[in-house]
Parts: structure tokens; C-alpha cells; sequence
């Protein structure tokens, strides 16, 4: 942690120019410090962002080409999802299609209203089966992605291939993050 400036007593009016001088020259020396710390702290956090964003790349379809998300789009906290904009490509047309996140939550019909949004799309964009495990890993977030991960090497340690239907997927989601009474 950085060290805290001390802290500044009132100046009184016996203080003389020279000493006033001094301490604004002292001031922008610590601003100019924590300027840089605060750049030096910045760019290792780029850094681990982008190392962490390399691990989770995964095979999108080539039509699906992420844009960055603007404010309007950004989640509040409250949700559990982060819609995210995905420019697709048909022929000469553009048409924007949102495809939402899934973060786990309390209530089955965020599940199925997830589940229901991809599977149109998929339909729209005649996206395959093992393709769409693919796809909707990545729209996995916080301990959803980690469940799912978790799963799919557990199955791997046990000799067993990975679930790369979609049909399976859905059943394993549905069994994880439904009520079962």
C-alpha cells in the first residue's frame, strides 16, 4: 500500500514566502509521485486483464465478432447477466443480436430464458452441436464458469470425454442450478 502523505497543518500568517514555496513545490513532488504509482499500478493490471482474457479464449463461430461494450449496455449490480453486443455478419446485411450472460441465480426462469436465447440464436446462425457447448462456455460467468469447468475436468480425470453436446449441457445446467422439489 502507498505511503499516505502527513498530514498538512494550517498555515499561519507568520509563514514566509520562501517556506509557503517550498511546501507547494514539496505537494507536486507527492502528486507527481502517485501519478506515477497510480500508471505503474494501471499497466500491471492491463497486463493481468490481458493474461487472464488469453486463458479464457475459446472457438467462437468466425460469424460472431465481439464489439466492445458500451455504458448503456453494462450490467447493473443487481443482474446477474452482462448483455453484450455481437455484430453478425450474413451476407451484405448487419443485424446486431444480443446473447446474454449466465452467472447462476435463485430463479429457473433466468435459467430457461438463457437457455431459450441461445438456442435461437444457434438456430439463426445454424451454429452446430459441439459448437455450442463452445459458445455458451464462454457466456458463462463468476462460479457458473468455474462450476462448469471444474465439471468438465473432473470428467476428464475420470476418463470420460468432455460434455460437448448441447443437449448434455443443458441437462447438467438445469440439474446444477434448478430447484430439485
Amino acid at each position: 500500500m502507498a505511503k499516505m502523505p502527513p498530514r498538512m497543518t494550517y498555515l499561519r500568517a507568520s509563514k514566509s514566502d520562501d517556506t509557503l514555496k517550498q511546501m507547494l513545490e514539496t505537494l507536486v513532488k507527492r502528486v507527481e509521485e502517485m501519478d506515477e504509482q497510480m500508471t505503474t499500478r494501471m499497466t500491471e493490471m492491463g497486463a493481468k486483464i490481458s493474461s487472464l482474457e488469453a486463458q479464457r479464449l475459446v472457438q467462437v463461430p468466425e460469424s460472431v465478432q465481439e464489439e466492445p461494450a458500451t455504458e448503456e449496455q453494462l450490467p447493473s449490480e443487481a443482474e446477474t447477466g452482462v448483455v453484450q453486443q455481437k455484430e453478425v455478419r450474413r451476407g451484405d446485411s448487419r443485424t446486431k443480436v444480443k446473447v446474454s450472460c449466465f452467472g447462476g441465480c435463485l430463479r429457473p426462469e433466468e435459467l430457461f430464458d438463457w437457455i431459450g436465447e441461445l438456442e435461437r440464436f444457434f438456430d439463426w446462425d445454424d451454429i452446430a452441436d459441439p459448437q455450442r457447448v463452445k459458445f455458451a462456455c464462454t457466456k458463462l460467468r463468476g462460479h457458473t464458469a468455474l462450476w462448469w469447468e471444474r465439471l468438465q475436468k473432473d470428467r476428464m480425470t475420470k476418463g470420460q470425454e468432455k460434455i460437448q453436446s448441447w443437449e448434455e449441457m443443458v441437462s447438467k445446467l438445469k440439474s446444477k442450478f434448478l430447484p430439485t422439489n
